[in-house]
C-alpha cells in the first residue's frame, strides 16, 4: 500500500473515530441517565418498540445503502452521478409502502410480544420512515468520503439527545412515551443537520433512464437479502425473548448489548473509511493491494478487541455497576459473551465487506442465510432452557460459523487472511481467561496480575503487538526530534 493511501485511511479512520467515540460518550451517559429513571419493565418494552422500528426500517431499505456508497465512491464519474435520484425515488416509495402496510398490521404483530405496546402503534412508523432515511444520508456521507462532516453529525446528534434526555428529566416526565419522543426529536436533528452539508445538488442528475434503475435493483437485490439476514442474525434473539420471556428480561439482555453497540459504531466509523476505500481498490484493479488492505485491518481488529473481551471478562461486575447500577449486576456475564461475540462477528464482517467491491455481492447473502438459520435455530433451543444467556451463546454459535464460511470464500477467490495472526491471540485470550476463571477469586490484585500477564505473553506471541510497539516508538521519535 502506498503512503498516500495509507494516509487517507488514517485520516479518514481518526476522523470517523473521534466523532463516533466522542458521540458513543454522550450515548453512554444518556443510556446511564435513562436506567436509572426508567424501570426495566418500560425499559424492555421501549427495546421491543426499537426493534420493530428497526426491523422495518431495514425491510423498507431494499439493500440501497451500500449500492450507493459503492457507486459514489467509484472512479466511474457516470455511475456516480446517476446514482442518487434512483435511490431517493426507490427508497421514498418503500417508506410509504411500509408505513401503510405496518398502520394497518401492526396491532396483529404487537400482539406476540405485549399488549401494552399498541398504544404506541403510530409512533412506529414515524420512527423508522424518518430512521430509513438518516441511515441514507449518512450512507451518502460516507460514498462522498465527507467523514469530518460525518464525525460532526454523530456528536451534535449524541449532544442533542442527551440534552433533550435531561428537559425530560427536569420535568420528571421520562416514561416510554417520553423515550419515544427523544427517540424521534433525536432522528430529525441529524437528518437536518445531513440535508444541509451534502451537494445535493451535484448529484441530483434527472436524466435517469429505467435501465438505471434496474441496474440499481439488480446489484441492490443480494445486499438487500443479505441485511435481512444479518437483522435476523443480530435481532431475532430479542424478539424470541420478548415472546418467550418477560419486558424485564428484554431490558436485561438490551442493557447487555449497549457496550457492543458501542464498539459497533466505532467499527462502523472505520468501515465508513474500510468500505469506499477497497471498492477504489478493486475498482483499479488494483487485488494486491486490496488484499494486504484486508489483512492489515483483520490484524489490528482482532488486536485491539482480545484486550477488550479480557477486561470485558476479568471487571465484568466493576464495569456494569459503574454503568448502570447494580440493579442490571445479572447481565454482567451476558455482557462479557457478547463482546467476545463482537470480536468474533467483526472479524467475519471484515471479511464479508470485501466481497461486495470486489464484484461478488451474493456471498455475504449466502453466508447470512446459512447464518440466519442457525441463529433461529439455536436461539429457539436455547433462550427459553437458558434465558438470555442462552441468547449470546446462540450468536457465538452463529458467528463463529460465519467467520469460518466468509474464510473459505475468500481462499476461493485468491484473497487469503492470515489465519494464524487471528487464532493466535484468540488462544492466548482463552488461556489467560481460563487461567482466571479456575481460580474463582475475584480480588483485585488477581485481576489486575491476570491483565498485565495477557499483555506480556502478548509481546512475545502476537508479532501485531511487537510492530505496534516499533511503529509507536518510531512515531514519538520523530515527534521529539522535531519538538527540538
Amino acid at each position: 500500500m502506498d503512503k498516500k493511501f495509507k494516509k487517507n485511511i488514517l485520516k479518514g479512520s481518526l476522523a470517523t473515530s473521534l466523532g463516533t467515540v466522542s458521540g458513543m460518550v454522550f450515548q453512554f451517559l444518556t443510556i446511564m441517565l435513562i436506567v436509572r429513571y426508567v424501570s426495566k419493565d418500560e425499559m424492555g418494552i421501549y427495546s421491543l418498540i426499537l426493534i420493530v422500528s428497526n426491523m422495518f426500517s431495514l425491510i423498507a431499505g431494499l439493500g440501497l445503502d451500500l449500492t450507493m456508497v459503492k457507486s459514489i465512491a467509484s472512479s466511474n464519474e457516470r455511475e456516480n452521478k446517476d446514482v442518487l435520484v434512483p435511490v431517493l425515488i426507490l427508497r421514498g416509495i418503500s417508506a410509504l409502502l411500509f408505513s401503510g402496510i405496518f398502520i394497518f398490521t401492526g396491532k396483529y404483530i404487537l400482539h406476540f410480544f405485549d399488549d401494552r405496546i399498541s398504544q404506541f402503534l403510530f409512533y412506529i412508523p414515524i420512527m423508522f420512515v424518518l430512521e430509513n432515511f438518516r441511515g441514507l444520508f449518512y450512507n451518502l456521507l460516507q460514498g462522498l468520503k465527507y467523514f469530518r462532516q460525518y464525525s460532526i453529525v454523530n456528536v451534535s446528534s449524541s449532544f442533542f439527545r442527551i440534552f433533550v434526555v435531561l428537559i425530560f428529566i427536569y420535568f420528571d416526565k421520562m416514561d416510554i412515551e417520553a423515550l419515544l419522543i427523544i427517540e424521534i426529536l433525536a432522528t430529525i436533528q441529524p437528518l437536518v443537520h445531513q440535508i444541509f452539508v451534502i451537494p445535493f445538488k451535484k448529484y441530483l442528475n434527472t436524466n435517469i433512464t429505467l435501465e438505471t434503475f434496474k441496474s440499481i435493483i439488480k446489484f441492490s437485490l443480494p445486499l438487500y437479502l443479505n441485511n435481512l439476514f444479518v437483522f435476523i442474525n443480530g435481532r431475532v434473539n430479542i424478539l424470541i425473548i420478548g415472546f418467550f420471556l418477560k419486558p424485564a428480561d428484554v431490558a436485561s439482555y438490551s442493557v447487555a448489548t449497549k457496550v457492543p453497540v458501542a464498539l459497533k459504531k466505532v467499527f462502523s466509523s472505520f468501515i465508513i473509511v474500510y468500505f469506499p476505500n477497497l471498492s477504489k481498490l478493486f475498482s483499479e484493479g488494483d487485488n494486491e493491494t486490496a488484499a494486504k488492505f484486508i489483512n492489515r485491518s483483520l490484524g489490528i481488529f482482532s488486536l485491539v478487541m482480545t484486550s477488550l473481551v479480557l477486561i470485558s471478562f476479568i471487571f465484568k461486575n466493576e464495569i456494569i455497576t459503574l454503568l448502570y447500577s447494580d440493579l442490571y449486576l445479572d447481565t454482567a456475564l451476558v455482557a462479557a459473551l457478547l463482546i467476545l461475540n463482537f470480536h468474533i462477528r467483526g472479524i467475519a464482517d471484515l471479511m464479508g465487506y470485501s466481497f461486495t467491491p470486489a464484484g461478488h455481492p451474493s456471498i455475504p447473502a449466502k453466508v447470512n442465510f446459512v447464518s440466519s438459520i442457525i441463529s433461529v435455530v439455536t436461539s429457539l433451543i436455547l433462550i427459553p432452557s437458558l434465558g438470555i444467556i442462552g441468547a449470546a451463546f446462540s450468536l457465538l454459535i452463529m458467528n463463529g460459523v460465519s467467520s469460518v464460511m466468509y474464510y473459505k470464500y475468500l481462499v476461493k477467490y485468491d484473497i487469503k487472511p492470515a489465519l494464524n495472526e487471528l487464532i493466535r491471540p484468540l488462544v492466548l485470550l482463552a488461556i489467560i481467561i481460563g487461567g482466571y476463571y479456575s481460580i474463582g477469586l475475584e480480588a483485585i490484585i488477581i485481576q489486575i496480575g491476570f491483565t498485565i500477564a495477557f499483555f506480556v505473553l502478548s509481546w512475545f506471541f502476537i508479532k501485531d503487538v511487537r510492530m505496534f510497539y516499533i511503529a509507536a516508538k518510531r512515531q514519538l521519535s520523530k515527534l521529539i526530534a522535531h519538538r527540538v
